[in-house]
């Protein structure tokens, strides 16, 4: 037997007398690497897609931002443009303010002379 493993290690089959003679251990190998290439495969696939999922969801936020800042710069002008009214309209209420006093007596005095006037002949 020795004589028999010597010979057949110098021809590469030392391990064919070792195992028996069927093939399952090949097979599962194969099958081994082929659920790995498998997996491996799949792998990439779902990563390839992660990778276009993420581009597009980046796109999406680009998109969003672009219409969002341009929002913002017609809401900006929008707000000078209201600030300014808003300049004008207190600049005129405080003339209103300041001129109602003298008004309101004039008024006054205008409908005191009115009724006076109303009332004075009637007697």
């Amino acid at each position: 037997m020795w004589s028999q493993c010597q010979r057949s290690a110098r021809t590469g089959t030392f391990l064919s007398l070792l195992l028996p003679r069927f093939e399952p251990l090949p097979q599962l190998l194969q099958s081994k690497l082929g659920q790995r290439q498998q997996r491996m495969i799949k792998n990439r696939e779902s990563a390839s897609l992660s990778r276009k999922k993420k581009k597009d969801y980046l796109l999406s936020l680009e998109a969003r931002l672009k219409v969002a800042l341009s929002e913002n710069e017609e809401l900006k002008s929008e707000n000078g443009t209201l600030k300014k009214q808003l300049e004008g309209l207190l600049s005129e209420n405080t003339v209103l303010k300041v001129t109602a006093p003298k008004r309101r007596a004039v008024c006054l005095m205008v409908v005191l002379v009115f009724v006076m006037l109303n009332i004075g002949p009637m007697r």
